[in-house]
């Protein structure tokens, strides 16, 4: 029997002729009538034959043929095979990654260049724009609370961090990797913003998507094969795109959302991913009817639908088919949720507080549930200030929100 595939990028071709082969037997036989009513819609005088089998199989995997499926294939096995990182100077360029989640994979498939982590996650807590040792004071500080590192190990890994962002414009060739979703595009934008005119050559590896997985959430599902492929689809950035980002960033980081609420919406061709992971940013600041962030209303509707789950529990539905763009990981996630579940009323209630955290079953309480039908509003609950970027949220204040159109509200207290 064939290896099954996994979702990980890396097809395994003999697998899908053989599925094509039993589908077209199920076919024949009247079974898999929902495969054999897609074939007949698009193909309504064609033959049952192992193409038609074949064309459902490559269609399930986002294809729109057999043979651009097997073209992807050995596409992918050359550049595996035949990484052309000496002509590309590879082994002097320096891979930006808003995280280690690649770097071993990247060793794995043959790369030799330096590798930085930028970890800052922009898309949690306080980002104001504030004079350098500020906000190196302010971020420090709240990334040591939330995430319960100490003090000083956090000072150490943000200094170490942002000394290599100094260095940047000293590096030979500089490479981006950046996936689709907010954390990542925010990271780019980020750093594109610290430089000037006088940069390095700089190259862009962003996706949304990959050929044959049915859902992709981030490189690090990859199998590192796909990784030369990839590597093979950089493209140059430049001035214009710096310039964009130090517009975006400049917005992002206002405490007056009109200009980033309004860059949000743009579409920007030369990075055709920003637009949509602002837009879902911007979503995150709190609904003007029910004071729920984005994040906030998936995880109170599926817990009402599904009383008892724990939070973990709703972060595996969330990445997996809720989250339209999924940008946090688990404990940024949690970190995100906690204060739902604290103060004097909270929204969520644990019927077993004695269980860590993330793995308490959770129900929504009567004031949670009054949030979701709108007869309340969660900020006048949760007593932590929220944050997105430089514009905060306090239900003890006058504070900016959207309604369902995504427009600003000025919210009167």
């Amino acid at each position: 029997m064939p290896k099954l595939p996994v979702d990980n990028g890396l097809i395994n071709l003999n697998f899908f002729r053989k599925k094509a082969k039993k589908l077209l037997q199920q076919m024949k036989a009247g079974q898999a009538s929902k495969q054999r009513l897609l074939f007949e819609q698009v193909n309504p005088h064609a033959d049952l034959t192992l193409a038609s089998a074949q064309w459902l199989v490559a269609n399930e995997l986002g294809f729109s043929s057999w043979p651009k499926l097997k073209a992807h294939v050995d596409t992918v096995s050359f550049a595996a095979n035949n990484p052309n990182f000496i002509a590309d100077n590879e082994n002097q360029t320096v891979h930006w990654r808003c995280g280690h989640d690649i770097e071993h994979k990247l060793r794995v498939a043959g790369f030799t260049g330096t590798f930085v982590p930028f970890t800052d996650p922009f898309c949690l807590g306080p980002v104001p724009s504030l004079p350098f040792e500020q906000y190196r004071s302010l971020r420090t500080h709240t990334l040591s609370q939330y995430f319960s590192i100490p003090l000083k190990d956090i000072y150490q890994q943000f200094d170490q961090e942002y000394h290599a962002l100094s260095q940047l414009a000293e590096s030979e060739k500089v490479v981006f990797w950046c996936e689709a979703d907010p954390y990542d595009q925010l990271f780019l934008i980020r750093v594109l913003a610290s430089l000037n005119s006088n940069h390095p050559p700089l190259e862009l590896i962003d996706i949304a998507s990959i050929p044959g997985v049915k859902r992709f959430v981030g490189f690090g599902q990859l199998s590192p094969d796909i990784l030369p492929w990839l590597w093979a689809q950089r493209r140059t950035i430049g001035q214009t795109e710096i310039e964009i980002a130090k517009q975006l960033w400049a917005a992002f980081t206002n405490e007056n959302p009109t200009d980033f609420a309004k860059l949000a919406r743009q579409r920007y061709a030369t990075l055709p991913l920003l637009g949509p992971a602002l837009f879902r940013m911007l979503q995150e600041y709190p609904n003007n009817q029910t004071g729920l962030s984005l994040t906030e209303s998936l995880t109170l509707h599926y817990l009402r639908d599904n009383p008892g789950a724990t939070l973990e529990d709703t972060f595996k539905a969330l990445v997996d088919h809720l989250e339209p763009l999924p940008f946090l990981g688990d404990l940024m996630f949690y970190c995100l949720l906690k204060p739902c579940l604290i103060g004097a009323s909270p929204l969520l209630t644990s019927n077993n507080q004695q269980l860590s955290f993330e793995k308490q079953p959770l129900s929504l309480s009567k004031i949670g549930e009054n949030v979701l039908n709108g007869s309340a509003y969660a900020l006048d609950y949760i007593e932590v200030t929220r944050w997105v970027g430089g514009v905060s949220f306090s239900g003890k204040k006058s504070h900016w929100t959207i309604d369902n159109e995504q427009e600003l509200v000025w919210r009167l207290v």
